[in-house]
């Protein structure tokens, strides 16, 4: 009887499916400090396990940097005069085509520079089909577009902090995510103004004004999943996952695409294979799966403990709605994480920086001397000294 009762348990554990093996960061051929992980799940405790593709890109610089375009910019700077209301003209043969702001389009514009590594959707528009981002923008240190009154862009995004990264003498990337504070119905148009702007933490109101002001490139997006570790959000609520399971359950899950920037000082894009809410891609972040189980050696904040469950800094929604794919090199093609075929209003160029040219020292050779009358000591040997490079 026994014999029978292993024999059943053996056949039943034989007919279980195999466990599949948690994807884990691997290196991209072709590019240092580069890594992916490819259909990676995650249990979600609103929509259920779900699949996760993410795109690393490692703290060093100037290894690699990140350029926004609007679709109709990022035409026109890769066709010239070539393209004019979004048809392309061909030269050779007079032919032309419609430019339909795809993420397959904006591979198009770009793949022939083997520098740029991926290209990913960025931003949101007003109404489906537009190639122009709708909310704050600024470019340059000019302020281009006013805020966008709309519940789910609660965040601006500036994408390199050269203040605070000089100030820490760290030639690294170092992007600063501000939170928005709307009050009121959303009315869906712009608003003049930017008392909106969460500039404060617990101590000062103002804190970071400084870092806002000086910021050159600044762009409106969200929504927010996982709060800055660097300031407290006005009458928050304790932890840092943006919503609660409750409040996050009231907004209908999508197919989102993330930046999380960790306390590694990673540059994280994540994109969800099926709809998600804002709560579970909050604890995806934060999981040690997401992280390879790598340990943070850096010290957790008392207050966080509990939400802050690794290394995340902070994390905000870039796209959504429309399932747009990410482009990452492969050799001269591209690998897409999604539909290519699908729209988006605007892209993050993200490209291998060109290392600043060596200086070229040369020594002069010495004047030919006539041979000395008496032997003398030998000359001590001439030694070519280069030039500190930055």
């Amino acid at each position: 009887m026994l014999m029978h009762r292993l024999l059943a348990l053996l056949l039943s554990l034989l007919a279980l499916p195999a466990l599949a093996q948690e994807a884990r960061w691997q290196p991209l051929a072709g590019f240092d400090k580069v890594w992916t992980k490819q259909g990676a799940t995650f249990d979600g405790p609103e929509t259920g396990r779900f699949e996760y593709d993410a795109l690393r890109f490692g703290r060093e610089v100037p290894l690699y940097e990140y350029e926004f375009f609007d679709m109709e910019d990022l035409f026109n700077r890769a066709y010239r005069n070539r393209a004019a209301k979004g048809v392309l003209v061909d030269a050779a043969t007079g032919g032309a085509r419609i430019l339909s702001p795809t993420m397959a389009e904006a591979w198009l514009a770009v793949r022939d520079d083997p520098a740029v590594v991926a290209v990913v959707p960025m931003g949101f528009a007003r109404v489906a089909g537009d190639t122009r981002v709708v909310g704050y923008r600024r470019i340059n240190g000019r302020d281009m577009q006013s805020m966008f009154f709309a519940r789910n862009l609660d965040a601006i995004l500036c994408l390199n902090d050269m203040a605070r990264r000089n100030a820490e003498s760290y030639d690294g990337q170092v992007p600063f995510l501000f939170g928005l504070n709307f009050k009121g119905r959303a009315t869906y148009s712009y608003v003049e103004g930017l008392d909106m702007v969460n500039l404060a933490d617990g101590a000062s109101p103002q804190r970071f004004l400084e870092t806002f002001t000086a910021c050159s490139d600044l762009l409106q997006l969200g929504r927010r999943v996982i709060e800055p570790r660097d300031y407290s959000r006005l009458g928050g609520r304790q932890g840092r996952i943006a919503l609660d399971r409750a409040a996050s359950g009231e907004i209908k899950p999508t197919e989102r695409i993330v930046l999380l920037y960790d306390r590694f000082g990673h540059m994280n894009f994540v994109r969800t294979r099926q709809p998600t809410g804002i709560y579970e891609l909050g604890r995806l972040l934060s999981s040690d799966g997401f992280y390879d189980s790598e340990p943070c050696a850096y010290p957790e904040k008392a207050e966080y403990r509990g939400r802050s469950l690794s290394c995340e800094l902070w994390a905000v929604t870039i796209a959504a709605f429309d399932g747009a794919a990410i482009a990452v090199r492969q050799g001269d093609k591209a690998m897409f994480w999604g539909d290519p075929g699908r729209y988006a209003p605007g892209v993050l160029v993200i490209r291998r920086k060109t290392p600043p040219a060596r200086p070229q020292v040369t020594t002069a050779p010495s004047p030919a001397r006539a041979a000395p009358a008496l032997p003398l000591a030998p000359a001590p040997k001439l030694q070519q000294r280069l030039l500190p490079v930055d």
